[in-house]
């Protein structure tokens, strides 16, 4: 199979035929795999890279349905993708790229046939206008293009420089025109240029080469030319003279050219240079194939007379059809359509110029086949000055249709044909180009484009639910779906105002890709129209609303921090700490219900309409919200409305299921039939109905292109737009320059703006946009101004040279340096500013701040692309690695905490960013790796001296020896965390290192102690609000109540453990809750929820890949099932139990499992097996649980086999292990284990009654229930 990556995207079977690949991340996944052929792809990067809106689990989910979907379409190729749990790998000899031969060209020697090969093989930027909707995969597209562009005109100069030496001269002029409309300041090209010009018998071109090189080196860089291209400008001038003579008799009668365009005058206010444009034009070129000829044959009268008739027949439909005769000279004549003033049409003229020219002449004498005319028309864009200058790839492509045909014919490209709106016979030319054969009359093919008029039957349902929603109280949700342009806005306006002559109140927000302001956004937006706040609203008046909407579900200690998000709000230093202890999916949860509040309190006085538009820009968050929304909507007076292009609609089942069973309604929109039209039409103009049912039949229906054609241009019954662009640009032709210049510098902004901001771009104090309005291109919208469409803005924004756009890109920076940081680097970024990197770094860190840390990713990953291996880089990485650790993203928080030592110049740095690898590494469970890096961060932290990387160094190695049971050295380690904490004098150092005791005491079966650490940590956590931090210690500190006498204390303390840790979105320690809960629940008689609460712990710790659990999990819900009489069910999942614990960590819990599957298995082999793997472990060195539970199993083994004497040794042991810290839940058991040891020798007494009497009291008073059957046959009569 062949795949093209350059020029955009397509995939060719071995039968030659193109493969449909419609997923847009299908193919973006292809091209990466494409391009690291044979080299494995973890995939935590790919998801990452392809799908950074959604959650770890989601997004493997979606990779997985790609790689699913890629293999169908390769068809017999499909074994080329190779995948594991953890890799996905493209095999080499498949798929062969454009991009891989390129790659290898340049690895060649540059031979003339080489370079040839590689220009014939660079159709275009690498995947040219694919946009993959991700912005980890648009980064990199960026560096590829850029990598891709560098070599490729590398690649052409050195061509060019052969074609000169050669003497290849049409080849050289096609390929030197196509360098610079890849760079136009590449002054060697135009240098090369003017010599293959000259050296052609063109010096007229060579000196306009050198004076439009000269234009642009003057205003682009301030720079005259070089001393080279001035001489050779000298030299060629001086040689002009008798060329010209020589000349004389065979060129042909210039007609006028065109005139330089002259810009309108500039008011007072924006008297400055008016800014170049990038303009859409259609060029004809037509090449005399017989020219040369006849100069050869030596009649030069003849050859006179036949361009005299050419003339004579061209002149008058240059002049009809609007053109510019822009380059007369030899075989060679170029017509330019749209350039001094763009109709939308231009393509259309240049056609039909054409055609009419080749018409007449076929009914005249024989000189036009003696010229042997042949046409080649392309479109594109050019850069124009006042001055006259112009240049573009356009005119090689022009050129070179044009030389490809024969006599007569008349060629167009591609992108020509499919921007005709007439009728016309043509066949296909090779893949590129079409051969025109006649245009004849007829309508246009109307295009699918629906309407705002004449929806009527939309309108009646809206209003039906509208009546049955205030009537019900309860309403539901609608998606308004269309293609781009389609009027979905107008037809949202005519049901807004609608609802408000029915008493239902609007409330309207939009999602924009770009161009947001935090207040602006569409869920804070929403929530301040529901509140009726303004956008300025500070925190303190959205918490009173909010406050006074919820009542007494107003929770003090939660909701102030989750209001800080939800509503984007700035904070303070002092709350920083409390927002960033809060995780996403509590965040996520308490801003729904916050929602859900705030709508039920704002339907209490009236009905209301809630309308999102555009959600297919829409992240993650606000699809969650919006999510929320839809089931909220069905339980209120409220009715949603959300708005989405076909092509990019986000809703997906993932998305459907989370609205709770709610109603949805989808609205598909069709094209206006032409009496709605006229309709439309007579509400925008009153032109004649000529031109009126021109345009109207044109239009194809649609609404759009209606608008744009009655209002932008001056000739709309035959001009038609064969693009959005051309038809913008029409539209600016008409304005006057302060009022262009003003829609050019808010199209930088973004879609919506507001006016102060623009004021700022234009460097002036006063500017009403009253033209823009008038002329439909603005709208107001709230506090400022909207871009009636995307698509204007983005024309308009497209229309700019790349010099003047970054020139307002670093004004806008400068605009919100204070306003908005996210928006300050953003701009920074498009505008090339060397301080990008920094103000990507300030932004992520005030994301992280307000909690936004999605946001926060987002700006720290572009951040570190852009810095790389710099100090700056280096600190971008270190905080995309805490972040992507947060987001449950390992691999790729390892890879980046990698990149960051390795380009840190400082060792404090370097040492932060091994620390965090290795707490990447731990929690993979790559613990013998995670201490190796510690190893090498040991040196750096202790040359330091700074406390805080110190403390943190020994608690991850203490963490990490936990893990590995190495019970003496985890201690240790966490013993010098406590000291350099208390030497800092710093809590939230403290706090760590408390809690880091605390594990290590738990570690060694110092259980009381351990309780104690867990105390102080935890009141030391509540005091500087760090609990969020510290619930897992909360969840370990309910599981020592276990055993140290209480499981009412504990369950309580585990409950509330494992409802903050849902809360706060802290799944570790709400997995480690679950967990702890489930074995306190086996000491209890409710076996039901010990297994339950073990299935929550087993789904959470799968979720997290945190496979050390596991067997926790599967040994507490097997252990469950067998209490219950399920046996064999029981025995099966604790022996998956037992391979899960092997494939992590086995002394971590393998020595538990194996003692509970001692006791409950009926196989003597393996039960024997099982003690002695279990105490290999033991001896091995384990954590305390694994002994405390070991022996107490051992105990019940021998009780049921009957064997005191070992019940006797394994309550011994179990005393042992307690000596340093008796604990009453292991005192209980070897009281316990003695006297049935005693009971089974026959040897009760009286005492013994008593005995028994009393561990049942005790049972009883820890809530202990577990072994207590068997006292019972032992106490008196009478016990209860």
């Amino acid at each position: 199979m062949e795949l093209s990556l350059f020029g955009g995207f397509q995939l060719i079977d071995n039968s030659g035929t193109a493969v449909d690949l419609r997923s847009r991340k299908a193919k973006a996944l292809l091209a990466w795999l494409a391009l690291h052929q044979e080299k494995p792809q973890p995939r935590d990067r790919l998801a990452l890279l392809l799908w950074e809106e959604s959650n770890d689990a989601q997004a493997r989910h979606s990779l997985r349905q790609a790689l699913s979907g890629l293999r169908k379409v390769l068809g017999d190729h499909a074994d080329a993708l190779a995948a594991d749990q953890e890799n996905v790998l493209l095999k080499s000899g498949h798929i062969d790229t454009d991009t891989g031969t390129f790659d290898s060209l340049l690895q060649h020697q540059q031979s003339p046939e080489n370079l040839i090969k590689l220009a014939s093989l660079y159709n275009g930027e690498f995947l040219e206008g694919f946009n993959p909707r991700s912005n980890n995969y648009e980064e990199w597209l960026m560096t590829q293009r850029s990598h891709y562009r560098e070599h490729a005109i590398s690649s052409m100069s050195k061509l060019l420089d052969h074609y000169l030496d050669t003497a290849q001269f049409e080849s050289g002029i096609r390929l030197g025109i196509r360098l610079l409309g890849s760079d136009p300041l590449q002054e060697q090209v135009h240098r090369t240029l003017m010599q293959l010009y000259a050296r052609f018998n063109r010096p007229a071109d060579a000196l306009r080469q050198y004076r439009q090189c000269r234009r642009l080196l003057m205003r682009e860089l301030g720079l005259p030319p070089q001393p080279e291209t001035e001489q050779l400008y000298s030299d060629i001038r001086r040689q002009r003279s008798g060329d010209e003579r020589d000349n004389e008799a065979v060129e042909l009668n210039s007609p006028p050219t065109r005139k330089p365009y002259r810009q309108q005058p500039l008011s007072k206010q924006t008297a400055q240079p008016q800014p170049q444009l990038l303009r859409t034009v259609a060029v004809a070129h037509l090449h005399l194939r017989h020219y040369l000829d006849l100069m050869a044959a030596g009649d030069p009268e003849k050859l006179h007379w036949a361009n005299k008739q050419l003339l004579a027949h061209l002149d008058p439909l240059i002049s009809h059809y609007g053109g510019i005769l822009h380059h007369h000279h030899g075989d060679a004549l170029v017509i330019l359509f749209g350039l001094e003033k763009a109709h939308g049409n231009e393509c259309e003229k240049a056609l039909q110029m054409v055609f009419e020219l080749i018409m007449r002449t076929e009914r005249a004498s024989d000189w036009p086949h003696e010229l042997g005319i042949q046409c080649g028309i392309a479109t594109g864009s050019v850069l124009s000055d006042p001055g006259g200058a112009v240049s573009g790839a356009v005119f090689a492509q022009a050129e070179q249709l044009a030389r490809s045909g024969a006599p007569g014919d008349l060629l167009l490209t591609e992108p020509a044909y499919l921007g005709l709106r007439l009728n016309i016979e043509a066949t296909r030319r090779e893949e590129t180009a079409w051969r025109v054969a006649a245009v004849r009359s007829g309508e246009a093919q109307q295009t699918n484009w629906p309407p705002f008029v004449g929806r009527t039957r939309e309108l009646r349902q809206f209003n039906a639910a509208l009546v049955a929603c205030t009537e019900d109280l309860a309403g539901e949700t609608y998606l308004l779906r269309g293609e781009a342009g389609i009027g979905k806005t107008r037809l949202v306006g005519e049901i807004c105002r609608h609802a408000v002559q029915m008493g239902v109140i609007p409330h309207r927000t939009l999602v924009l890709d770009f161009g947001m302001e935090s207040a602006t956004e569409p869920i804070p937006s929403l929530l301040r129209q529901l509140l009726g706040l303004s956008n300025s609203a500070k925190a303190e008046e959205i918490e009173v609303s909010v406050k006074q909407a919820m009542g007494q579900a107003w929770n003090p200690a939660i909701y102030p921090s989750i209001l800080q998000r939800l509503f984007h709000l700035t904070i303070d230093e002092e709350s920083a700490a409390s927002i960033d202890s809060i995780g996403d999916e509590a965040q996520l949860r308490g801003a729904q219900q916050i929602l859900r509040f705030i709508l039920a309190y704002a339907t209490q006085s009236a009905p209301r309409l809630l309308i999102v538009e555009d959600i297919h820009w829409a992240d993650q968050t606000t699809l969650n919200h919006i999510a929320e929304l839809t089931d909220s909507v069905s339980r209120n007076a409220a009715l949603l409305l959300i708005t989405s292009r076909v092509e990019g609609e986000p809703l997906d089942p993932a998305w459907r299921s989370a609205m709770h069973g709610a109603p949805l309604t989808t609205l598909d929109l069709n094209p206006l039939s032409k009496e709605h039209a006229r309709n439309l039409a007579q509400q925008i103009t009153n032109r004649d109905q000529a031109i009126v049912t021109a345009c109207i039949d044109r239009s194809g229906g649609n609404p759009l292109y209606l608008e744009q054609l009655l209002l932008g241009t001056t000739d709309p019954g035959k001009n038609v737009p064969d693009s959005i662009h051309s038809l913008v640009m029409s539209r600016l032709d008409l304005l006057a320059d302060e009022d262009r210049l003003a829609v050019q510098a808010a199209s930088v902004l973004g879609q919506r703006f507001r006016l102060d901001a623009v004021l700022q771009l234009l460097g002036i104090s006063d500017y009403r946009p009253d033209a823009l309005l008038n002329q439909r291109l603005l709208q107001p919208e709230r506090e400022g101004y909207l871009f009636v469409h995307a698509l204007l803005r983005d024309a308009i924004y497209d229309s700019l040279l790349a010099s003047h756009r970054r020139a307002l890109h670093l004004r806008a920076a400068a605009w919100y340096r204070q306003r908005d940081a996210a928006l300050h680097a953003r701009h920074l970024d498009l505008g090339g500013s060397e301080d990008t990197a920094q103000a990507y770094l300030q932004a992520a860190q005030q994301a992280v701040r307000m909690a936004d840390f999605e946001q926060a990713l987002s700006l720290a990953s572009r951040g570190a692309e852009i810095a790389q291996s710099t100090p700056m880089g280096t600190q971008l990485n270190c905080l995309q690695g805490d972040l992507l650790i947060q987001a449950g993203a390992i691999s790729s928080a390892i890879h980046a905490f990698a990149a960051a030592a390795d380009s840190a110049s400082d060792d404090q740095i370097r040492c932060r960013a091994l620390i965090g690898r290795a707490t990447g590494l731990t929690v993979q469970d790559k613990l013998d790796q995670a201490l190796e890096i510690l190893d090498h961060a040991a040196p750096l932290a202790e040359t330091s001296q700074n406390n805080a990387l110190l403390t943190e160094l020994h608690y991850r190695r203490g963490d990490i020896l936990f893990a590995l049971a190495r019970t003496d050295e985890c201690l240790q380690a966490h013993q010098q965390a406590e000291t350099l904490a208390r030497e800092s004098a710093n809590p939230l150092l403290e706090i760590r290192a408390q809690a880091g005791m605390a594990d290590a005491c738990y570690a060694k079966g110092l259980i009381m102690t351990a309780r104690g650490y867990f105390e102080r940590c935890l009141e030391l956590a509540r005091t500087e609000k760090r609990l969020p931090q510290e619930v897992g210690s909360l969840s370990m500190y309910g599981l020592t109540h276990l055993y140290t006498g209480s499981v009412t204390e504990a369950l309580a303390t585990l409950q509330e453990a494992g409802k903050l840790a849902a809360e706060y979105g802290n799944l570790r320690a709400e997995m480690t809750a679950y967990m702890n809960l489930g074995l306190v629940l086996l000491f209890t008689e409710d076996i039901d929820s010990a297994e339950r609460y073990g299935h929550f712990g087993l789904k959470l710790a799968q979720r997290l890949r945190a496979s050390r659990f596991y067997g926790d999990n599967l040994a507490q819900i097997g252990e469950a099932k067998v209490l219950k009489g399920e046996i064999q069910a029981g025995l099966r999942y604790l022996e998956r139990a037992y391979q899960a614990a092997l494939d992590s960590v086995p002394t971590h819990i393998a020595p538990y499992i194996l003692g509970v599957l001692a006791r409950v298995t009926r196989n003597e082999k393996q039960r024997q097996d099982a003690i002695r793997e279990g105490q290999r472990y033991l001896d091995q060195g384990s954590l305390s649980h694994n002994y405390l539970h070991f022996y107490q199993n051992m105990i019940e083994v021998y009780l049921h086999k009957a064997e005191p004497e070992r019940m006797h040794y394994y309550a011994d042991a179990l005393a042992e292990y307690t000596r340093a810290e008796p604990l009453p839940w292991s005192d209980f058991y070897i009281e316990r284990g003695r006297l049935l040891a005693l009971n089974l020798t026959g040897k009760c007494d009286r005492e013994s009654s008593r005995q028994a009497e009393r561990l049942l009291e005790a049972a009883a008073k820890a809530g202990i229930h577990t072994g207590t059957q068997e006292l019972k046959t032992i106490a008196a009569p009478g016990t209860k």
